[in-house]
């Protein structure tokens, strides 16, 4: 049987922003890699459906780069994702069991962005027959994420970097997390923490090592 992850993402860039590394090294482990991106960008509080097709195309064009098998979409507007938890939670259980993976990644419940909490709250009843979650940290809204479990990808950040370009709308000039100065400043400080030079971050919220090998 196929080993299988699949990253849960509020928005398109944030599967690049927290889990890049993540994916790499999976991959490199014999896993297929599965991508879900909650919530089309509102642009200007307005539903712009060029933008969102645009970005869509941005979204295939990662995960080619990233070797990613399969990217769906929910296809929920952000900044409404706190009206109703079961409009989430609803999706998610249908992309969860259409994917059937092994470890699932979720956002980080404590983030300050509202989508990302709501989608974390989902993700928490949606993965409830998942063995293996962990929450991943985005550079910004994630200001009080503590991690517990780290991966070196420093083999990786440069790919990062450039999976990130494809995302040329979201990116800020220093000294704003979404930068390329700011994403490295978070992966250095990562790896300080874990004796690597280049980490990624993240949240164990229940594991069974059974899950993982299957």
């Amino acid at each position: 049987m196929s080993k299988k992850m699949l990253v849960i993402a509020p928005h398109a860039d944030d599967e690049v922003l927290g889990c890049a590394g993540a994916i790499q090294h999976y991959k490199k482990e014999g896993y297929e890699i599965f991508v879900n991106i909650v919530s089309n960008r509102i642009l200007n509080h307005t539903i712009d459906k060029e933008h969102i097709v645009n970005t869509k195309k941005c979204t295939e064009e990662v995960a080619k780069l990233l070797g990613i098998k399969n990217v769906s979409y929910c296809d929920l507007n952000d900044e409404q994702l706190d009206n109703r938890l079961i409009d989430i939670i609803v999706p998610l259980e249908a992309v969860i069991n259409n994917v059937n993976p092994n470890i699932v990644f979720v956002p980080n419940i404590t983030d300050t962005d509202q989508d990302h909490r709501s989608v974390a709250n989902a993700c928490l009843v949606a993965c409830r027959s998942i063995s293996t979650v962990f929450s991943y940290e985005i550079p910004g809204p994630s200001i009080d994420f503590q991690p517990n479990y780290y991966l070196d990808i420093e083999q990786y950040f440069n790919l990062k970097i450039t999976a990130m370009e494809k995302y040329s709308d979201e990116w800020r000039t220093y000294p704003h997390p979404r930068s390329p100065e700011g994403i490295k400043v978070v992966a250095q400080y990562r790896g300080i923490q874990s004796g690597f030079n280049y980490a990624e971050a993240y949240k164990l919220i229940k594991h069974n090592e059974k899950s993982m090998n299957k």
